[in-house]
């Protein structure tokens, strides 16, 4: 009986407000009742109330059948600035509430920060589609060493892949102790670019992944050489292949089980104690010969890569 009162009563909520009906839960009838007699003024503020993320914050206020301030009580609860711009973007688009308590706790006080990304759908998607606790770890962390206006600069660049950047930005939070300074710095400047994405991989592939030991055969340890200051070696396992990748910004810690299944041999090159080059070998051929963030060496790194291709009768693919 009271089940079939609630379904009635949603149907009617539902033509009457817009709302949808998976908006009320069922193990909750009475309370989602109540609620919603409450707020006849501003029936789309329910869809709020009920999301997990705001009623794990306990804005609890009192709700009065009557109170047609009932969404300013909210924003005073929450402590959101019900400027022309919120109140227009909230009637447009109710999720945005939720948008700005995120940003709110992930350090942002500047108002026109909050605009530029409140009144762009697809900034809301990127901010909403975060993982709360590691957008705002990150930015807290940025926003103390660079401000608030370069972190949303380097949060709102244009990605062709969002997974980057929400994949990214949880990596930086779980393997933060252990990424290096110059790649923290990196990401604070660039973003979670592919490059910077592929670096934290490394990273994860290295704390999530047992280490590998390559034995490398008679054949691939003749590929080791120094020219002209450059120093031709093979990783002994995974791990310097991961170390080697995120120094360079690429994924070539995937590599490790085609190492070891002898499918390929990666080459990394070192001058002045820096990591050069990554460079994918199959029998005598060359596949892949790439620098940092998976550029091109210079003409004069060319010149010392031909000398080794050369010398060890090495060809490209």
């Amino acid at each position: 009986m009271i089940n079939a009162a609630f379904e009635r009563f949603v149907e009617l909520v539902v033509t009457f407000t817009g709302l949808t009906a998976d908006h009320f839960s069922y193990e909750k009838n009475f309370l989602s009742m109540y609620k919603l007699t409450m707020l006849p003024f501003e029936p789309k503020l329910y869809g709020i109330l009920v999301k997990p993320e705001i009623e794990k914050k306990h804005l609890f206020f009192h709700l009065s059948r009557t109170d047609s301030k009932v969404f300013k009580h909210f924003c005073k609860r929450a402590k959101i600035r019900r400027s022309k711009t919120v109140c227009k973007c909230y009637i447009e688009r109710p999720e945005i509430l939720i948008t700005f308590l995120r940003l709110k706790d992930a350090g942002f006080k500047d108002m026109n920060l909050y605009n530029r990304v409140i009144t762009s759908e697809e900034n809301c998607e990127l901010i909403d589609d975060c993982d709360p606790t590691a957008l705002s770890f990150f930015c807290r962390y940025s926003i103390k060493k660079r401000g608030q206006k370069y972190t949303m600069n380097t949060l709102l660049k244009t990605y062709d892949d969002s997974y980057d950047f929400t994949d990214g930005i949880k990596m930086f939070c779980k393997y933060f102790k252990h990424i290096p300074e110059t790649l923290k710095g990196d990401i604070l400047q660039d973003g979670f670019s592919e490059f910077n994405h592929d670096a934290l991989s490394n990273i994860a592939y290295q704390y999530e992944n047992k280490n590998i030991t390559f034995k490398h055969s008679k054949e691939e340890k003749s590929l080791e050489d120094e020219i002209d200051g450059y120093k031709f070696c093979l990783p002994e396992n995974s791990y310097k292949l991961s170390e080697v990748g995120t120094s360079l910004h690429n994924c070539v810690a995937t590599y490790a089980e085609s190492v070891q299944n002898k499918a390929c041999t990666i080459v990394f090159v070192v001058k002045d104690s820096e990591y050069k080059f990554c460079i994918e070998v199959r029998g005598n051929e060359i596949y892949q010969e790439r620098a940092d963030r998976n550029s091109k060496p210079s003409k004069e790194e060319q010149v010392v890569l031909d000398k080794w291709h050369e010398r060890h009768r090495l060809v490209k693919n």
